[in-house]
């Protein structure tokens, strides 16, 4: 089944979350190698979604070491297997470029959601950076998704 570019960090999330929070060591794991918490992606807040893929993004080569970690401390096959999947699918082209996309768009739809958010926002404001944000998803369409997997590449 092919996910789409929206649906792998989403799934990705709940099954990195799923496979930390099953016991208090592997949650100390990722309490002492992580500056942002792994949580799941909310339905409903820009802030709570970005919040999500940036604990993932900013921090890969953490997660990695985490799950490389958990990985080396268990003798269960079937958290072996989860670290693998979790591995493999970090791993992966579609991952790593879908994490960079979301990140770069949640990054700039929060900030939007925030300035429309505040009680003092000028209306001209509000639709100036709403076109600066289409110019800039036009562009990044165009030219950013490149370099966006030029910049990746090097995971893989």
């Amino acid at each position: 089944m092919q996910l789409t570019l929206l649906q792998q960090p989403k799934r990705f999330l709940a099954s990195s979350i799923m496979l930390f929070s099953k016991s208090s060591k592997r949650w100390d794991i990722v309490k002492t190698k992580l500056k942002l918490t792994l949580k799941p992606l909310s339905e409903t807040r820009w802030e709570s979604r970005i919040g999500a893929v940036e604990a993932i993004f900013l921090q890969f080569d953490d997660v990695i070491e985490c799950v490389n970690e958990l990985e080396n401390k268990s003798d269960d096959s079937e958290t072996l297997s989860d670290c693998d999947a979790v591995l493999n699918e970090m791993f992966s082209f579609e991952f790593i470029v879908a994490i960079h996309v979301w990140y770069e768009v949640l990054l700039r739809v929060n900030n939007i959601s925030k300035l429309w958010q505040s009680v003092q926002v000028d209306l001209k404001v509000a639709i100036d950076t709403l076109r600066s944000f289409c110019s800039w998803i036009q562009e990044f369409r165009n030219t950013g998704l490149d370099n966006s997997v030029a910049q990746k590449l090097d995971y893989l």
